[in-house]
């Protein structure tokens, strides 16, 4: 009895079973941290299977590192309180777990540049869903205020009617052009409109600009509204405008004038692999010159990033910011080119 007594009051002896017990409660959330993590690499391949699955996708960055970060968190929590040497492998297991999550946060979701749009040429695009003929007036106005080089707008409602009584009222020598659910405000004249993808809710615009300088300012813009449909398969939706555009845009038509600029409301988030499959050497244009948050829904909260605008690297715009329009369920993409 007297030499078990001994043994429990040895020092540190019970402090360091104590440590032990600390260390083993670290290593349940890392491991929760780390099955977030899993999560956060495979979404894109489950929302192929459309369905539910495909609201894994939707999920933007930001909000697993906040799961994943929690739980690294509480480890670190747990570790510091354990105070022992050898619990250095666990810190560092918890620490790498953020690492996946927090470069999407910056990479898609959060951008810091340091140049601002004010000044550059614009193309603005919005989603205007619609708006009725009691709020139209406000979002005309701001649109007006904003003074874009081309305002490229998607379900404009009133918006054309609305924005035409206001140039007769001030002439700006703007030019107007609607087909069905896009509309087109241009300080350039418009040399065409044409329809090259209309499958289902699945539609997409070919616009072209009058132009004679050899500004990067885009000549030829391709828009696209993609289905809102949550029970609509998005990657099929993707595929089916990719190859719309395949068919129209081969060797002999690109031969006549390049795209410059493919903007609109996809419907889908910035890890829907089939994004990058529309056309061959467009990359996202926030993940290399946007600013600030770059979600464009819902409106007043912004969480999701929907709406895109993708170039070619040869003529990448020089920013891009969100607006809100005052109305509707959608933020607006001002994309901005260095003034000639």
């Amino acid at each position: 009895m007297d030499a078990m007594n001994r043994r429990d009051s040895e020092p540190g002896k019970g402090h360091g079973m104590k440590a032990m017990t600390m260390s083993s409660l670290a290593v349940w959330p890392i491991l929760v941290a780390w099955l977030f993590d899993v999560g956060w690499l495979l979404s894109p391949l489950a929302s192929r299977l459309g369905g539910r699955w495909q609201a894994l996708v939707w999920i933007p960055d930001w909000v697993w590192l906040a799961l994943v970060g929690f739980c690294s968190t509480l480890a670190l929590c747990i570790l510091a309180m354990s105070r022992r040497a050898t619990s250095w492998s666990l810190v560092l297991a918890a620490a790498l777990a953020v690492v996946g999550p927090l470069w999407g946060t910056l990479h898609r979701d959060l951008r810091f540049p340091a140049r601002s749009a004010q000044g550059d040429a614009t193309v603005l695009f919005l989603n205007s869903q619609d708006p009725g003929s009691r709020v139209v007036g406000s979002v005309v106005e701001q649109l007006v205020a904003m003074d874009s080089e081309i305002a490229v707008i998607v379900n404009p409602g009133w918006i054309p009617l609305t924005w035409r009584a206001v140039e007769k009222a001030a002439p700006t020598g703007r030019f107007f052009r609607r087909s069905g659910n896009f509309f087109v405000a241009s300080r350039t004249a418009i040399r065409s409109m044409r329809r090259i993808v209309a499958k289902g809710e699945t539609q997409a615009m070919e616009v072209t600009f009058e132009s004679t300088d050899n500004s990067s300012f885009p000549k030829r813009i391709l828009v696209v509204d993609l289905p809102s449909d949550l029970a609509v398969n998005r990657s099929e939706s993707l595929r089916d405008l990719a190859a719309g555009i395949a068919v129209e845009f081969d060797a002999a038509v690109e031969a006549r004038s390049p795209i410059d600029l493919l903007v609109g409301d996809f419907n889908a988030t910035p890890r829907t692999p089939e994004l990058g499959l529309l056309i061959p050497g467009f990359h996202d244009v926030f993940t290399k010159v946007g600013r600030g948050w770059g979600g464009t829904w819902p409106r007043e909260r912004g969480w999701l990033r929907i709406d895109f605008a993708f170039a070619p690297l040869d003529r990448m715009p020089t920013s891009l910011e969100t607006f809100d329009p005052g109305d509707g369920g959608h933020r607006g993409l001002v994309v901005g080119y260095r003034r000639p």
